[in-house]
């Protein structure tokens, strides 16, 4: 796994003192956040560092299994023993927080797919020209 951030110019080895490292960098740059993730791009951890604290999301798989932090106030070392949590276990779990999902896909996106469902379903039960 590896630790991509803008504080950095290239993508770091993710290691628990590569976490804390760039964590501790984040607070007060222009774009103060780092994602922790392999090399399919479905699942990862990114977290933000906001003026209140930092925000948590992951992914499993989709961005229809996106989800984000309860709390926006989490501390540093929170959001530190959490991607070392998610580092250990190669990204096949969730840090013991609560979230919530996201939903990432505009509404645009949504409606239309939502109208090609109701359209095949129409087609299959109306027998599609068969």
């Amino acid at each position: 796994m590896n630790i991509s951030t803008p504080v950095r110019p290239a993508p770091v080895p993710a290691t628990n003192a590569s976490i804390a490292e760039i964590v501790a960098e984040l607070e007060g740059t222009d774009d103060p956040f780092l994602i922790l993730g392999g090399e399919d791009q479905q699942r990862y951890m990114q977290a933000l560092a906001t003026p209140t604290g930092f925000v948590l999301d992951f992914q499993e798989g989709s961005i229809d299994q996106h989800y984000r932090s309860r709390r926006e106030d989490l501390s540093a070392q929170e959001i530190i023993d959490a991607l070392g949590q998610y580092l250990a276990w190669g990204g096949k779990g969730r840090p013991a927080l609560e979230y919530e999902r996201i939903e990432l896909r505009r509404p645009s996106y949504r409606v239309g797919f939502s109208f090609g469902s109701l359209v095949g379903r129409l087609v299959r039960l109306f027998g599609g020209g068969r």
